[in-house]
């Protein structure tokens, strides 16, 4: 049986200055490579929703409705900073729990209040576990995988089965590190770890018209070579199921969690 691979990390031109594409033609790519769904994971808005719901429609894919939640830190001095989570409805009662947590930011007590429903996805580089790990001041540390793996238990235990552990692979070399502690600390707490894509645009030519957006995000003031990306690569578009596979080769289980997610959604959430 082939192995079913749907992105559940997305942004679409509803994430200001920081998506190119619209929900419209990143359902029409899904069905193109023959996804059976496709997840909307703008930054913190619904905005949208709509079109994603009457896209799906169209080309006959299941939506699943998401944010790119951002969360106030739990661990030691990270109270004050923000982190990225993606969160996925599975049914009418999370969609409403989405509904109250799609804001420019969370913090811990409203996501636990409103959990119910969702499917959280750590965030990978952009999260909280995913920082510890990796940045200052206790990179590649004990004490920073220690509080890595405090802050990954605290959302196991508020969403349980529903909470995994995000898994990136973006050819980027400084995040080769952070995939490998991601792995073995899933394997160490028994979450499940799932592969995601951090798609911004359609096509690997989009990213210059991405970085133009960027820019005018930060005012024009990035200091950046204009002939490489901003974000470091320029993988951040829609990949097929083919190339996804090559990029997770060994972490084939984390592949196909995307297609168990996806069947975990409720498909009348639009309705």
């Amino acid at each position: 049986m082939a192995t079913r691979f749907v992105h559940l990390h997305c942004h679409s031109h509803y994430s200001l200055h920081n998506g190119t594409a619209s929900p419209e033609l990143l359902a029409r790519r899904a069905k193109v490579l023959g996804m059976p769904a496709l997840a909307l994971t703008d930054y913190c808005n619904l905005n949208g929703i709509a079109e994603l719901c009457s896209a799906a429609k169209k080309y006959n894919i299941k939506p699943i409705l998401g944010i790119e939640a951002s969360v106030t830190g739990r661990s030691r001095c990270e109270k004050e900073n923000a982190f990225g989570i993606t969160l996925l409805a599975m049914n009418e009662e999370g969609w409403q729990n989405l509904n109250q947590l799609a804001l420019p930011m969370v913090d811990t007590k409203l996501l636990q209040k409103h959990s119910a429903g969702l499917i959280c996805l750590s965030g990978f580089a952009g999260g909280e576990v995913g920082h510890l790990l990796t940045n200052e001041p206790n990179a590649g540390s004990k004490e920073g995988y220690k509080e890595a793996k405090t802050v990954a238990q605290w959302y196991h235990e508020v969403f349980g089965d529903r909470y995994y552990l995000e898994l990136r692979n973006h050819g980027i070399e400084s995040q080769n590190t952070l995939f490998d502690q991601t792995v073995a600390l899933g394997e160490e707490l028994a979450i499940p770890t799932v592969a995601t894509n951090d798609i911004h645009y359609l096509d690997p030519g989009d990213w210059k018209a991405h970085d133009r957006l960027l820019r005018q995000k930060d005012g024009g003031m990035i200091n950046a070579d204009k002939d490489h990306p901003i974000m470091g690569n320029i993988l951040h578009y829609f990949r097929s199921t083919k190339k996804m596979l090559a990029a997770f080769a060994g972490q084939e289980a984390a592949i196909g969690r995307t297609g168990e997610i996806a069947d975990r959604i409720e498909p009348n959430i639009c309705t």
